[in-house]
């Protein structure tokens, strides 16, 4: 499997997409894997070639289930910043994802302090079934982590802004009492657990501090 991974990043870098599609489409035939999937996607995107990308998403739902391969579909569009493409994807009828599945693509754009495509999934995910706790969990975290442990006042960031507020009496507890979070747009209090970091406890002195998140108007 490594070699393959490594043959077919070779001929993309060559740009020679045929024969890496070959190779692809190869493996799937003789040993049931498909080499490379998220690579051989992402440029098929880039590439706009709809008619292999089809293909491809017909052999990973052979091997992974369609619920599955269209998760991973949209978090390729989401990947080569195409959220309107990466939305439809989630708009379709029926979409079941696995909150894990939802939970291990953020924690990877996390650990690759790519804050932006957690931002892009969840512009992308607005108003279809996807439970997008993790993704306000990620993105907030995310947040903290790129700016030292501190979230600002009435920074925008994309599709929401993190805004802090006192709790008014509500809730005040120690500084180790775990921030809550909420959502305007949805009327939901998430009630999200976050790493609490030193920075954030020495905020917390006096009260509880509470981050919404909300849409800029």
């Amino acid at each position: 499997m490594i070699n393959q991974d490594f043959s077919l990043k070779k001929f993309i870098k060559a740009g020679d997409l045929d024969a890496a599609w070959a190779s692809v489409v190869k493996c799937k035939r003789n040993y049931n894997i498909i080499p490379f999937r998220k690579g051989i996607a992402r440029e098929l995107i880039k590439r706009e070639d709809t008619n292999k990308l089809q293909q491809l998403v017909d052999m990973s739902t052979d091997l992974y289930g369609e619920h599955n391969s269209l998760f991973d579909l949209a978090c390729f569009f989401v990947d080569e910043e195409r959220v309107k493409e990466a939305k439809r994807v989630l708009e379709t009828p029926g979409l079941r994802v696995r909150s894990e599945s939802v939970s291990e693509v953020c924690k990877y754009y996390l650990r690759e302090k790519q804050t932006k495509r957690i931002e892009d999934l969840l512009a992308a995910s607005a108003g279809t079934s996807i439970d997008r706790r993790f993704v306000y969990e990620y993105l907030l975290e995310a947040y903290m982590v790129t700016d030292c442990g501190r979230a600002h006042d009435d920074v925008v960031h994309g599709d929401v802004s993190i805004t802090e507020s006192k709790a008014g009496g509500r809730h005040t507890g120690t500084q180790h009492s775990t921030p809550v979070f909420y959502d305007r747009q949805e009327h939901v209090n998430l009630g999200l657990r976050v790493l609490v970091l030193s920075s954030v406890e020495s905020m917390s002195e006096g009260g509880t501090k509470y981050y919404e998140l909300r849409r800029p108007s």
